[in-house]
């Protein structure tokens, strides 16, 4: 067995991002996964345990419990209610999409946004920036 390696460098952007997907599964996988581990480690044929008397259920926990609902946000004059289970409600479509390359576009795209809602007269209620990581392949 190899024994581990001390790595002081701060893993990528790329490198957490590919973690955090490995890792995020939804909970009847989790619950298998942690299952099948169970049944691998082999507690109810262990000489240890066995020797003190211990023993292991390979059943998970159950408790009673409610879920509760998330709460519901609520913005603007007319106090729309836009919470839903899944998260935010937003339209199907963005009324403006921007895209720039550098650091000098933001100026740029900012002013455009302005007078495009200057010249219909509309307000703005959101504007969403995207940035790419630093030193990074993905946006964050």
């Amino acid at each position: 067995m190899d024994t581990p390696q001390k790595y002081s460098k701060k893993l990528s952007e790329k490198q957490r991002s590919s973690i955090i997907k490995a890792a995020a599964v939804d909970a009847s996988q989790r619950e298998e996964r942690i299952a099948q581990l169970c049944q691998q480690a082999g507690f109810d044929h262990d000489p240890f345990l066995k020797e003190f008397g211990l023993s292991l259920s390979l059943r998970m926990f159950e408790t009673a419990a409610t879920v509760i609902q998330p709460p519901q946000i609520m913005f603007g004059d007319n106090s729309k209610m836009v919470a839903t289970q899944m998260g935010m409600d937003f339209p199907k479509w963005p009324d403006l999409v921007k895209y720039g390359r550098g650091r000098d576009d933001v100026v740029i795209l900012f002013n455009e946004i302005a007078n495009d809602y200057k010249q219909t007269s509309t307000n703005c209620d959101l504007v969403i920036v995207v940035l790419p990581g630093k030193n990074s392949d993905i946006y964050s």
